[in-house]
C-alpha cells in the first residue's frame, strides 16, 4: 500500500485522537468547555473529517470500507472510552456522509487521473 493511500486512510482516526486525547487530558479546560469541545466535535468536525476522506479516498479509489471503516472504528473505540454509548448514533451519519462523498469523489474524478 502506498504511503498516500495510508495516509488518506488514517487522516480522521489521526485528528479525531489528537482532538479526544487533548480534550479529555488536560485538567485546564473547565467542563463547559469540555462539553462544547464535544459537540463541535460531533457536530461539525468529524463530519467534516468523514468529508475530505470520502472525496479523497474516492479520487484515490480507495477501498472505501476500509477507509470508512477504519474512521468508524475509531470513533466507536472513543465513544466507548470516553463518551457514553448514546453518541454511536453518530456513527450512521458519518457514514452516510463519507459513503455519499466517496461517492461524488468517484465519479467527479472518473476521468481524471491524479
Amino acid at each position: 500500500m502506498k504511503i498516500k493511500n495510508s495516509i488518506i486512510i488514517l487522516f480522521p482516526s489521526i485528528i479525531m485522537t489528537l482532538i479526544n486525547v487533548f480534550s479529555f487530558s488536560t485538567d485546564r479546560i473547565s467542563g463547559y468547555d469540555k462539553e462544547g469541545m464535544i459537540i463541535l466535535t460531533l457536530i461539525i468536525i468529524n463530519p467534516l473529517l468523514f468529508f475530505i476522506q470520502g472525496i479523497m479516498a474516492g479520487k484515490e479509489k480507495i477501498n472505501m470500507f476500509l477507509a470508512l471503516g477504519t474512521s468508524t472504528a475509531i470513533f466507536v473505540l472513543w465513544c466507548l472510552i470516553y463518551l457514553n454509548p448514546s453518541a454511536l448514533p453518530y456513527c450512521v451519519v458519518y457514514i452516510i456522509i463519507g459513503g455519499l462523498t466517496y461517492l461524488f469523489g468517484r465519479w467527479f474524478y472518473r476521468g481524471k487521473k491524479a
